[in-house]
């Protein structure tokens, strides 16, 4: 063992060991028999080193050791026992300092304890010895992790908050896109909830004509929806200024009549107000306006305007939505020949893509698959080409690329000018922008569309068409659109001349005195004029349409009359007769009967015409 792991007690025997060796050294040369005082002074001597060790190993060497095994045990992490030294010198002075370290090590340790187990409030405890010099060492680092941590844990709190608001806002966006007041009901409740304000309300902009203008669709206030109907021009209060300026508006000084917040305490001014557009690529749809006893921090105006281009793109979709319904509701009607040509058509398409496909899978057979190709488009344009009605199908960029003979005709343009060409290279920009719309409705929703206009062919006749689109998908899943195009002028012509006709034989009718009916060939009345609805007390003439003289005149009289119209559809001839007639009414009236046949465009009698002229 090398001099340097020797213990305090054994360097302090090697030093007195020299000491003792001299005493005896000297004792053993002065030395005299039976001399009593020697004997007694070195017996004094070794006495005193005998005691002088003791009180040496007392004083001093115990106590050090003592200090020593707490010293170890403070290395090895137990702070729990303090040194118990009563002496008021430079070992309790030593003692005293290890005290405070251990003390301010068992501190250090229970504070990083709390801040491992989350407990970012925790207090560094004082020690015996704290003073401001301990807090910028040991103490004043552990603080400042301590803050930090607590910083951090305060922007991680809330990033989680708006990250967790942001996902709870996207589901409730997608689960309620279809209608605007629906959606701005869910929107302004749970945000009000959310950011724990007291009143919200939220404004769309809206068009009629040329006004723009905000509408509050939704509002929220305490637990309560308000039910107000309310419009803001922009520009006008603090909602319209924030919509003209693109910009979020916070006021924390609220005017006494601005706003008042009703609770079941009375009535109160906020503390503040915000309010945030609700934009989309730097267009306004909306705002939303929230008032607060508390001020919003920042980061929840910073989310409440991230949310808000999430509400205004879905505010987008949902006028979207509502405005293609309304287009599509607006187009229902349908007619079974057009479905029947429709119907062919596809299959015919399908039949041509089979076609096209089997064609490109058979390399080695593709020369006769060309033919066959075009053996199949020529069989194709042969049957469109002979349906009288316009046909034409757009590929989904709307570029024609099918059309028949009756759509060139109608156009007034040869095949060879409109293949592969869109509405835009054909028509005015006005008008092929009013095309394309509705093509791509149909497109979009998938839906027929059936729509009757007035055109100018190519002859510069006006004609009356009805147009039917369809939307097609081949076995790849590309769009087409499909419309055929059937002309009713004719249809509509007729129809005119016929109310007209039928106007002139009912002014006809009404200007004669005498009493006027048609008949069919079982007696029941088809038309009557009104000097016959007032003699038999008929409200509206056209009341007595499918009646008979039986609902109207006595029994007998009834088959008299009915007796000589049977007479007149099977003769065809006229009969003149002169007749009494009891009315309803009880009273009687006389005159001429004349009943005469009327034929189908046939030439076969199908009911009489009577006259009665008083």
């Amino acid at each position: 063992m090398s001099n340097m792991n020797w213990s305090i007690r054994t360097k302090i025997l090697l030093g007195l060991l020299p000491l003792l060796l001299l005493v005896v050294m000297n004792y053993g040369v002065s030395y005299q028999p039976n001399s009593w005082g020697d004997e007694l002074i070195l017996t004094i001597f070794i006495a005193a080193i005998v005691l002088f060790y003791w009180v040496l190993q007392q004083v001093f060497i115990k106590p050090l050791s003592y200090l020593t095994d707490r010293i170890s045990r403070i290395s090895e992490g137990d702070y729990t026992q303090c040194i118990e030294y009563a002496h008021n010198d430079e070992l309790g002075n030593i003692a005293d300092v290890v005290d405070k370290l251990a003390e301010n090590a068992q501190n250090a340790t229970t504070f990083i304890t709390n801040i491992k187990d989350g407990n970012l409030d925790a207090e560094y405890t004082k020690s015996r010895a704290s003073s401001d010099e301990q807090k910028d060492g040991l103490a004043g680092t552990l603080i400042g992790l301590r803050d930090h941590m607590k910083t951090i844990a305060e922007q991680e709190r809330e990033r989680n908050w708006a990250t967790e608001g942001l996902a709870k806002f996207v589901y409730i966006l997608r689960a309620n896109n279809e209608e605007i007041t629906t959606l701005g009901d869910k929107i302004i409740t749970n945000l009000v909830k959310y950011v724990n304000a007291n009143q919200g309300g939220l404004f769309v902009v809206n068009q009629e004509e040329d006004t723009t203008y905000l509408e509050l669709v939704s509002c929220y206030a305490f637990d309560r929806k308000k039910f107000i109907q309310r419009k803001i021009q922009p520009g006008e209060g603090m909602v319209g200024q924030a919509y003209l300026e693109k910009d979020t508006i916070y006021l924390t000084e609220i005017p006494d009549d601005y706003i008042t917040i009703t609770s079941g305490l009375g009535l109160a001014n906020p503390s503040c107000i915000l309010i945030v557009p609700l934009k989309v690529n730097d267009q306004i749809l909306g705002v939303v306006e929230l008032a607060s006893f508390h001020t919003f921090p920042t980061y929840q105006i910073a989310f409440i305007e991230k949310l808000g281009e999430s509400i205004a793109s879905t505010i987008s979709n949902a006028k979207v939505n509502e405005r293609t319904k309304r287009l599509l509701e607006e187009s229902q009607e349908q007619s079974e020949e057009m479905r029947a040509q429709e119907e062919e058509m596809r299959q015919n398409m399908e039949e041509l893509h089979a076609t096209q496909e089997d064609l490109q899978r058979k390399n080695i057979e593709r020369q006769q698959a060309e033919k066959e190709l075009m053996r199949a488009q020529s069989y194709l344009n042969s049957i469109i080409n002979k349906i009288g009605n316009p046909i034409l199908v757009k590929d989904r960029k709307h570029r024609l690329i099918l059309i028949n003979d009756a759509f060139c005709e109608f156009a007034g343009m040869k095949r060879e000018q409109m293949l592969n060409k869109s509405d835009h290279d054909l028509f005015p920009k006005e008008q092929a922008d009013i095309f394309y719309a509705m093509d791509e409705v149909v497109f979009n929703s998938g839906e027929d569309n059936i729509n009757v206009e007035t055109n100018t062919d190519s002859h510069g006749v006006e004609r009356t068409v009805v147009t039917k689109k369809t939307v097609f998908k081949d076995e790849s899943g590309e769009t087409f659109l499909v419309a055929t195009v059937t002309d009713i002028s004719d249809t509509r012509q007729l129809e005119n001349v016929l109310s007209q006709e039928k106007t002139m034989l009912d002014t006809l009718m009404d200007s004669l005195q005498e009493m006027v009916a048609f008949k069919d060939a079982s007696g029941r009345f088809l038309k009557a004029n009104k000097a016959l609805a007032d003699k038999f007390k008929i409200p509206q003439k056209e009341e007595i349409a499918g009646k008979t003289v039986f609902d109207y005149l006595p029994k007998e009289q009834a088959e008299i009359l009915s007796s000589k119209e049977q007479e007149v559809i099977t003769t065809g001839k006229t009969v003149e007769s002169e007749e009494r007639l009891i009315l309803p009414d009880g009273s009687d009236t006389s005159g001429v009967s004349s009943q005469i046949p009327f034929k189908d465009t046939k030439g076969n009698i199908s009911g009489t015409l009577h006259i009665f002229k008083q």
